[in-house]
């Protein structure tokens, strides 16, 4: 009984250090590096803005396509997108932006960088093209 309980620790310790699993885990860490994995716009807009937005058609909140055209410049989109309450205090556009929406504030997303707000802006813009909306 021993011998069999020492058997099965020695193949678990084997298989736990498998030299083929290690590898995986390796080639894992470096695939997720790989910028051909990060998330492009569809996927950052389904995950982030699908809940509340629409991309051709108001849902919750505003239809997003086009959007860039609606904002006197860019940044201070990427700033309402990132905290919309801030925003709406200091820009009339905002302001009323909140006010036709029933007061709602809209999510904030302090982590998303300007390169996944313009992934999602490009995709959004795609389906609205795609639909003969642009």
């Amino acid at each position: 009984m021993i011998i069999k309980t020492i058997f099965v620790i020695i193949i678990g310790v084997i298989f736990s250090v498998n030299p083929i699993t290690e590898n995986k885990k390796r080639i894992s860490a470096k695939t997720i590096n790989n910028k051909a994995l990060q998330p492009d716009g569809k996927q950052l807009f389904l995950l982030q803005c699908a809940s509340c937005h629409h991309a051709t058609r108001d849902l919750i909140g505003p239809s997003i396509y086009g959007v860039r055209s609606r904002w006197r410049n860019k940044n201070l989109l990427y700033q309402y997108i990132r905290n919309s309450s801030e925003v709406i205090k200091k820009d009339a556009y905002a302001k009323n932006l909140f006010i036709k929406w029933n007061k709602t504030v809209m999510t904030p997303f302090p982590k998303i960088t300007n390169a996944e707000i313009e992934l999602i802006l490009n995709y959004v813009d795609s389906e609205a093209k795609r639909k003969g909306l642009m």
